[in-house]
């Protein structure tokens, strides 16, 4: 979920009760996951569920990217879409949203 929540917030500088599910990289997080484990099965629905539960528990939440950029921190974007983008890229996986939002966080 961090996935789907901090790159873009943090990007738009907004807390987590502002992000809206990225359905393209979800597609992504989800690819990724069948190469990783193939026998491990989780549906958009239900990631989208977890998503929609998670941002009204922490709406009025900073991420902890957006706390990292504030203070001048590294972030964790290399182990969140970084991370999708490095194994998808070894498997043939676009991951074309995660890529762009890992340079956006890194500039």
């Amino acid at each position: 979920l961090n996935c789907l929540i901090n790159p873009s917030c943090t990007i738009k500088g907004t807390r987590n009760e502002e992000a809206k599910m990225d359905t393209k990289l979800l597609d992504e997080c989800l690819a990724v996951q069948r190469v990783i484990d193939p026998n491990v099965t989780i549906e958009q629905k239900e990631v989208t569920k977890i998503f929609d539960e998670v941002v009204e528990k922490t709406g009025k939440n900073k991420n902890s990217m957006m706390q990292d950029i504030l203070a001048g921190r590294k972030t964790e974007i290399d182990f969140l879409t970084g991370f999708i983008r490095r194994i998808g890229e070894e498997h043939g996986v676009d991951v074309s949203r995660s890529r762009e939002l890992e340079q956006q966080v890194k500039t």
